[in-house]
């Protein structure tokens, strides 16, 4: 996000979107009860989840550029346009977020059984660790955007 302050005009939409993809995956979590740490077929549940909000996001987001915001761009072009955005935007995005999700579990599942603790390690450590991350995040958003 960071990226896109510095390196791109302001677009609210780009906000909007991204606060939607995090609203609609809280209320998707906290409307079917799931635990994605714990319990049976979690990995399962939690592709479901993030398919699902992923199209709950993507619809959200067209539904309100188009009809609330009344964005030209959207408004003009009207339902099939934001068709497309949730179907095959929204189904590339439900692709990712369900094969993702269940990665991002299992990572968490790895690190908590090793008990790893970012505090625990030197200062040093943590500090350029996180620079390197931060480095990599940029160039991927670069590579992504160009």
């Amino acid at each position: 996000m960071l990226f896109k302050f510095v390196n791109a005009p302001f677009w609210g939409c780009h906000l909007l979107g991204i606060f939607l993809i995090g609203a609609a995956f809280d209320l998707l979590v906290l409307a079917t009860g799931f635990d994605l740490l714990k319990g049976p077929k979690r990995m399962i549940k939690s592709a479901l989840l993030g398919a699902a909000s992923a199209y709950l996001s993507f619809g959200l987001f067209a539904v309100m550029i188009t009809y609330v915001f009344r964005y030209p761009h959207w408004a003009h072009e009207g339902i099939p346009r934001v068709l497309d955005h949730l179907f095959v935007g929204g189904t590339m995005a439900a692709v990712g977020s369900a094969i993702g999700v269940p990665l991002i579990v299992k990572v968490v599942e790895i690190l908590q059984g090793k008990q790893f603790m970012l505090m625990a390690a030197p200062s040093r450590m943590r500090t350029s660790g996180i620079a390197l991350f931060m480095m990599i995040l940029w160039i991927c958003a670069g590579t992504v955007s160009v």
